[in-house]
């Protein structure tokens, strides 16, 4: 599996395949709603729009592609990519589409009309990921060059680079907020970039081998990342400390999606499998009654303003 996407509304779930299909699944139950089979090779990406009623795949033959969700229709498709298209991204309000491909651009598209409306040009190497940032106002690219680039969705002119790591960078995602951007190395790490000052944050240190994907929670708070040592990880998004290590994937695990409630996340690997674990964080309450059931006491004053701030001063534990 190559890629991995949840709906807008949470009720289905696409994935990518190295058997030349791409499928519809119901998250809940498992079961295979559709397939869709009209790239010329193998398909390389999958992203829902706004809604869910359009589907966007990306294909090694060079192209994109716009079906009707429900019905399997092919609505558009968009050419001009001169290599495999790796990576898409549908704009915030559904109006604009981004592609990324191996021939070292990304390309800005009316998703309406399918007209071709900017060119980004400033990669030196193949590019694996694209993004648009929650305003739908900036586009994040990355690729092999080492670098992830900034650029006006509006104009196409390019606003910025990040560059530091070691390796190529695979993914990119932006916070739900837009202040920052978390970017995936083959180095081993992912760097989460401050946007303002355009200088890392902090570095997630962990994984053993290339970090192929990042993505947030749509509520923030945590950042997930996969890669070829077939781990799936965990991160706070404020302290950048690792919360939980999953395994179960055989061999690398491509793709990362967060569902719209924050409660799964969904793997996809080169295992041929796409795995949806169980994510959802406790609530304040909980969280300090689980506390409380630990330490056989109540909190100090130090400990209520660190984890409970704002809180009244009453006994937290029973």
């Amino acid at each position: 599996m190559k890629s991995v996407a949840f709906s807008s509304d949470g009720r289905a779930l696409a994935t990518a395949s190295d058997d030349d299909s791409v499928r519809v699944w119901d998250p809940g139950t498992g079961q295979q709603r559709r397939s869709f089979e009209g790239h010329d090779g193998n398909p390389w990406a999958v992203t829902f729009g706004p809604g869910g009623q359009h589907l966007i795949t990306t294909g090694d033959d060079g192209t994109a592609k716009a079906w009707e969700t429900g019905s399997g229709r092919l609505l558009r498709v968009f050419e001009g990519h001169r290599d495999d298209v790796t990576a898409a991204a549908v704009s915030p309000d559904g109006s604009a589409l981004a592609t990324a491909s191996s021939d070292g651009t990304a390309r800005l598209w009316d998703l309406g009309t399918g007209r071709e409306v900017h060119v980004l040009e400033g990669h030196s190497k193949g590019l694996k990921s694209v993004a648009f940032s929650p305003d739908g106002r900036t586009v994040a690219t990355s690729g092999d060059d080492r670098t992830a680039r900034l650029w006006d969705a509006g104009t196409g002119q390019e606003l910025g680079v990040l560059e530091g790591q070691w390796g190529g960078i695979d993914s990119v995602a932006f916070s739900p907020d837009g202040s920052a951007l978390a970017t995936a190395s083959s180095d081993h790490t992912t760097w989460l970039w401050d946007l303002a000052s355009m200088r890392p944050r902090y570095t997630l240190v962990g994984h053993e081998k290339a970090v192929q994907a990042v993505v947030f929670s749509p509520d923030g708070r945590t950042i997930a990342t996969a890669g070829a040592d077939g781990t799936v990880r965990l991160w706070e998004s404020v302290s950048g400390q690792e919360r939980a290590t999953f395994t179960g994937h055989s061999g690398i695990v491509r793709a990362l999606a967060f569902s719209p409630d924050n409660r799964t996340l969904a793997s996809a690997g080169f295992d041929g499998t796409t795995r949806l674990w169980d994510v959802a964080l406790p609530g304040r309450d909980e969280l300090a009654a689980r506390i409380c059931r630990s330490i056989d006491r109540d909190f100090t004053a130090e400990e209520r303003s660190i984890h409970l701030p704002g809180q009244d001063p009453e006994p937290v534990c029973p």
